[in-house]
């Protein structure tokens, strides 16, 4: 029996030290992170409304709020272990978690660019097209859910939802429609485009000048995250990937395998400090970048935000 149980345990060292492996050779590329992950639009979506719900500390209140309710279930499990089934969920969120705080890493290191203030070029440079137009739409709103009362954003989605109408329309009719007529068919069907475009982009300029109102009143702070020097960040959001990746790898090998998970989840228990040290100490050097006296918050709700835009634009790829 302690033969088996020494394989099961060399077993679990392999699942370890192997994921990690994996992670840390992509870990400064967003586009090999996507690629280990793999998360469909609708994950992509749950982190970010997460995120969003997060709004007292941002990422650090993310990232305490679910290892609280994994701890509480490893808490539970060493007792009663009728919870089996529920370890798939836990693997999943520290997933979650795991994936952020490698994002959360590129953008401290500067390997994913952080959004500044909206440029006001725009307002006299050539107009951007609907699909940009609507990505910056979505982001905003993501990061803040009120905007959606806007009147030009309003007015932006309904002419989104009449142009996406209006083309559904287009594939369904032109198969049907006689060569003869086909021309004039489809001019009809451009200049449709063409009036729903330009009230798109005037709308988004009505946008774009508010926020240069905004900026000129002093209402639009430069994003905090542009501000500050971060990459001191780096190798301790590493060290809690590092620690996030051993719990997700322990929680799937005990899955997969089903063989004396309580013994194996004790290993998990016992990061409990080292992991608790990690997050203090991330909020440790928030106040450090911002000075003295500062509200550590400020940072974590940044990256908050700027995650949920860069989750914003995964999942515009993921759905399309």
């Amino acid at each position: 029996m302690n033969g088996t149980f020494t394989a099961y345990m060399e077993g679990l060292f392999k699942k370890v030290s192997g994921d990690w492996y994996d992670l840390r050779e992509a870990a400064n590329s967003a586009r090999e992170l996507e690629e280990i992950f793999s998360f469909n639009h609708v994950r992509l979506q749950a982190i970010a409304e997460n995120l969003r719900l997060a709004v007292e500390r941002g990422i650090s209140e993310y990232k305490d709020h679910n290892l609280s309710i994994l701890y509480s279930f490893l808490e539970s499990y060493q007792y009663d272990s009728k919870g089996f089934d529920a370890m798939d969920d836990q693997s999943a969120a520290i997933s979650d978690v795991l994936y952020v705080t490698l994002l959360q890493r590129l953008l401290a290191v500067g390997a994913i660019e952080i959004q500044g203030l909206r440029q006001a070029e725009h307002l006299s440079g050539s107009p951007l097209g609907v699909k940009e137009i609507m990505h910056d739409v979505q982001e905003r709103i993501s990061a803040d859910p009120s905007l959606r009362q806007n009147q030009a954003v309003k007015n932006i989605l309904m002419q989104m939802s009449i142009y996406r109408k209006e083309l559904e329309q287009m594939r369904e009719l032109e198969p049907k429609i006689l060569p003869d007529k086909k021309g004039a068919f489809l001019a009809n069907f451009k200049r449709k485009f063409a009036e729903v475009t330009a009230t798109i982009q005037e709308q988004y300029q009505l946008i774009l000048a508010a926020d240069q109102r905004e900026a000129a009143r002093g209402h639009q702070a430069i994003n905090p995250l542009k501000r500050y020097d971060l990459k001191l960040l780096g190798k301790l959001l590493m060290d809690q990937a590092a620690e996030f990746s051993s719990i997700r790898s322990t929680l799937l090998y005990a899955v997969s395998e089903g063989f004396k998970t309580r013994e194996i989840l004790s290993g998990i228990v016992e990061q409990r400090e080292r992991l608790s040290l990690l997050l203090r100490t991330e909020q440790t050097k928030y106040s450090e970048v911002l000075g003295k006296g500062s509200d550590a918050s400020i940072l974590g709700k940044a990256f908050s935000h700027e995650l949920i835009k860069v989750l914003t634009r995964r999942i515009s790829h993921a759905s399309e």
